[in-house]
């Protein structure tokens, strides 16, 4: 694993730090990109419930009912989604350097090897996830790649927490439903203050 080393050396006067992706035993290992997988086959959705804190358990039971998800699958409506929600999001909280996708890949991603997910609070799009399906051996993964959200929701920290928890636990429904054996939420940029 390449990971950020780090070891403090001493002398009389002066202490040293050296960073290298060299991986050199006792060393501090701070890893570049981290991933997390939900395995699906071992609990349902429900099940994974029991293993949230209470205050988002009971934030998932009284408002499941109030959110719907579909699938897009028109052309202009996946580029409205990459443009409204998905990139805007990947800018606000990466920056403008953000690693975007391009429309034509972004549509061939919903549509070929993958979905796009629209949800609804009510009848408000507050949220949307686009992934693929990948086999790895004899399991079958979904991956989460970007979710996407409207300013309005990114904006407002308790509308956005809320569109995010419920997005996602969204989609991990979705994929146990549709028998996935395990749930990649995707990469992120190990921090180790953070």
């Amino acid at each position: 694993m390449l990971g950020l080393e780090k070891a403090k050396l001493t002398s009389k006067n002066n202490s040293k730090l050296i960073i290298t992706e060299l991986p050199i035993p006792t060393f501090l290992r701070i890893p570049h990109y981290l991933t997390t997988i939900i395995p699906l086959k071992k609990r349902s959705p429900a099940e994974m419930l029991q293993l949230m804190s209470k205050r988002k358990r009971k934030f998932l039971r009284s408002r499941r009912a109030q959110y719907h998800m579909r699938a897009v699958t028109e052309d202009a409506e996946i580029k409205r989604m990459n443009f409204e929600m998905i990139m805007p999001y990947a800018e606000a909280r990466y920056g403008k350097g953000a690693a975007n996708l391009q429309n034509e890949d972004f549509i061939s991603m919903a549509t070929v090897n993958g979905r796009l997910h629209l949800v609804y609070l009510n009848n408000q799009e507050i949220a949307c996830h686009i992934g693929y399906v990948s086999k790895i051996g004899n399991y079958k993964f979904w991956h989460g790649e970007r979710a996407g959200y409207p300013e309005f929701v990114r904006n407002n920290n308790r509308l956005f927490r809320e569109a995010n928890l419920m997005n996602t636990y969204m989609e991990i429904e979705w994929a146990y439903q549709n028998g996935f054996d395990f749930y990649d939420l995707g990469y992120t940029v190990g921090l180790p203050d953070n």
